[in-house]
């Protein structure tokens, strides 16, 4: 698992030099082993911090996978972690330029 606190700034870090097939790669892969976190014995604090890991993953595979839509469930602050990623894949030519409007626009 990339990030073992689950951090969506973490998690956007690691991935953020990689190609745009490695980063859905990864994400699908990190969703996965959230998933598969133990729930016995882990006190509510982590419990929701793994819940809130999943729900950003999914967030970032559907805003990457070229929906058009900025996910309504990330906060202005996690939306903000995929500007870098999104960045760089615009400047590897995987992204169109036009992906940095969303990161413009509240």
């Amino acid at each position: 698992m990339i990030s073992r606190l689950c951090s969506p700034a973490e998690f956007t870090e690691a991935v953020k030099e990689k190609d745009y097939p490695e980063i859905i790669r990864l994400a699908e892969q990190e969703l996965r082993e959230a998933r598969n976190l133990p729930w016995r014995g882990v006190d509510k604090g982590k419990r929701e911090c793994i819940i809130a890991y999943g729900t950003f993953l999914r967030s970032f595979l559907f805003f990457m996978r070229g929906s058009g839509i900025r996910p309504s469930s990330l906060s202005d602050e996690d939306f903000q972690l995929l500007r870098p990623v999104c960045e760089r894949l615009v400047q590897k030519g995987q992204f169109i330029p036009e992906v940095m409007d969303f990161f413009n626009h509240p």
